[in-house]
């Protein structure tokens, strides 16, 4: 069976300006970007966000697949879904992120 040809798609964040948590209104489609509200979560360093999974170095190592509810439930942490990521294997090439922060070293 030949190869499935690559194609690139370009994917959008987009919410209400509530994507805080999984709860939130945070979606991630191919529909251009409009005048939507601004997403603000706060960062608190003395409640730093865990990573989970990945190939990180930690010990013992906790490396692979790990389920992400419990993060994505915090407050401080914005989430962007797609149901329709189940089905299709992509991989993400490059990003481009608009940050306005309110701290000088954040």
């Amino acid at each position: 069976m030949a190869a499935e040809a690559n194609t690139v798609h370009e994917y959008f964040l987009h919410s209400q300006g509530q994507a805080n948590t999984l709860l939130g209104n945070g979606l991630l489609n191919t529909a251009a970007p409009a005048k939507e509200p601004v997403d603000h979560y706060s960062y608190d360093p003395k409640r730093p966000v865990p990573t989970l999974g990945g190939n990180v170095a930690m010990h013992p190592p906790r490396v692979g697949p790990f389920d992400p509810t419990a993060v994505e439930l915090r407050s401080d942490v914005l989430v962007y879904i797609d149901g329709d990521f189940s089905e299709r294997n992509f991989h993400v090439i490059s990003t481009t992120y608009n940050v306005l922060k309110d701290r000088p070293n954040t």
